[in-house]
């Protein structure tokens, strides 16, 4: 009966040993770029040191047990390199007479290892830095480092080591910048971050001519300046860089560009960029436009006279002089039938057939290097004639 009580009271001590011994933690990240982290970390030489939110460099090697208590409850991180051929191992324990270890892990020979656990406030524990040996292994002993839950914030030595690509946050969208940033590749927060500088955006084409047109979008965030580039006649073309425009007034909402010296009934495409005191934007969503002498207005016709027909229009800016199409029927095959010279000129006379229904259309036309260059054509308008 006594060794059954001593055994039942052995198992209730253990019981609540093991009631206070912490959750393990999620997960263990083992690193492999050991030579990239002795730069970092604040030396000590004593356990009493320690400080929350900064990185423990363990110089002295006789410091392979680290005793504390826990200031906050949470993650912490636990790192240990070797500089020879033996397995780096970590223990947790609740306290100094504790034998039973409340984490364990073993790396692998040669590489760092690290192990996040999780602590309670006001609890004390002991972390042993220690090695398993490896066939074929020196004993030299390696130096252990402890960290502590990395600083918040993104200024140097905030965090150990952000690592990989950059990583969007916050999209940059509707004139607004944007944030991406890398994670620290111990602690798993956001350890550096940086603007994404805003696109330039409803970039649209107004105001188009036989040889100009217009451009205008909306502001950046933070732009100093915008940078308005060309493409022609495919999207894909080469880029050419045709203006840049200096911000003067920061408040200002919107900009406009009148984009000269362009080639009638040729495709481009135009697209702007923002640029900051942080980088250049992407490019803004492309536009295309095609300059062209728009179609003539107040398209008339009338038939004065037998066998007359009367087409007037409105005289169109920039015109040398327009061109006359008639068909016999409205989906017909439409002919070049008359030419007026003069841009200045708004009517002309022609001849057609008694009784019957004639379909015509008008468009302006521009010479360039002698050539008619023709511009856009009116709707479709029928007459019978007398």
């Amino acid at each position: 009966m006594k060794k059954t009580g001593r055994f039942l009271a052995l198992l209730m001590i253990l019981a609540l040993l093991l009631a206070e011994i912490p959750a393990m933690a999620d997960e263990a990240i083992a690193r492999t770029d050991p030579n990239e982290i002795d730069t970092v970390f604040e030396e000590i030489t004593s356990p009493d040191e320690f400080k929350l939110g900064k990185y423990l460099y363990v110089n002295d090697t006789s410091l392979q047990k680290v005793e504390f208590t826990a200031p906050k409850t949470g993650t912490y991180y636990l790192y240990q390199r070797r500089i020879d051929n033996v397995s780096p191992m970590i223990t947790v324990y609740t306290s100094a007479n504790d034998p039973v270890p409340a984490y364990r892990m073993e790396g692998t020979a040669g590489q760092p290892l690290v192990m996040d656990v999780y602590l309670k406030k006001d609890y004390t524990y002991i972390v042993n830095f220690n090695y398993a040996h490896v066939a074929g292994s020196t004993e030299t002993e390696g130096k252990g480092i402890f960290i502590a839950s990395c600083k918040p914030g993104t200024a140097a030595g905030d965090h150990m080591e952000p690592d990989g690509s950059w990583v969007e946050i916050t999209k940059p969208e509707n004139g607004k910048r944007g944030v991406e940033g890398k994670y620290c590749d111990f602690c798993h927060q956001m350890g550096l971050t940086r603007y994404i500088p805003a696109i330039p955006y409803k970039l649209s084409v107004v105001n188009i001519k036989s040889d100009s047109l217009t451009l205008k979008w909306k502001a950046s965030q933070d732009a100093t300046k915008y940078v308005i580039y060309r493409r022609k006649r495919t999207a894909g073309a080469t880029a050419k860089k045709i203006a840049t425009i200096k911000v003067k007034n920061a408040k200002k909402t919107s900009y406009s560009y009148v984009v000269t010296g362009l080639t009638m009934n040729t495709k481009y495409f135009f697209q702007v960029k923002a640029v900051t005191s942080y980088g250049d934007s992407a490019l803004s969503e492309a536009v295309s436009a095609t300059p062209t002498l728009k179609a003539p207005n107040s398209f008339k016709l009338t038939s004065p006279a037998a066998k007359k027909v009367k087409i007037s229009w409105k005289a169109r800016s920039g015109a040398d002089g327009y061109i006359i199409y008639r068909a016999r029927t409205r989906e017909g095959k439409y002919y070049k039938y008359a030419y007026v010279t003069g841009g200045k000129k708004t009517s002309t006379l022609v001849r057609g057939s008694s009784g019957i229904t004639y379909y015509f259309k008008i468009a302006a036309y521009k010479k360039v290097d002698g050539k008619k260059m023709i511009g856009a054509l009116t709707e479709t308008k029928s007459i019978k004639v007398q």
